[in-house]
């Protein structure tokens, strides 16, 4: 997930990808995972072409990621792609995005595990 999100999002004029996070329970050995996962896709791009705007906790639960990232959103909105640790979690970035008016996809990228959009 964290490689296929790198590699379809574009530097910024800085040469920097912005990225946003939302994680799953904290502790689950899911969420554990899924996060060693992105920091070795941001290790292999190199960290320093990488910015992390901020994290969140979404619990693996729509609504709880969809408010969670509302305000990681307003206060960053040069966030141009979310890792989301699950797709539950990703639909509701994309309803933050949608509100906010931009468009999923184009104007910022989500991921989850069981897609890219």
């Amino acid at each position: 997930m964290g490689k296929a999100l790198l590699a379809a999002l574009k530097p910024g004029p800085d040469g920097k990808k912005v990225i946003g996070v939302v994680n799953g329970t904290p502790g689950t050995s899911v969420a554990i995972d899924r996060r060693k996962g992105l920091a070795q896709a941001i290790e292999e791009e190199g960290a320093d072409k990488v910015t992390i705007a901020g994290e969140v906790q979404g619990n693996f639960v729509r609504d709880q990621a969809q408010t969670a990232f509302e305000a990681l959103y307003q206060g960053h909105p040069e966030i141009k792609s979310v890792f989301s640790a699950n797709d539950p979690m990703a639909m509701g970035v994309i309803a933050v995005l949608e509100r906010a008016g931009k468009k999923p996809g184009k104007d910022v990228i989500s991921t989850a595990p069981t897609s890219l959009q």
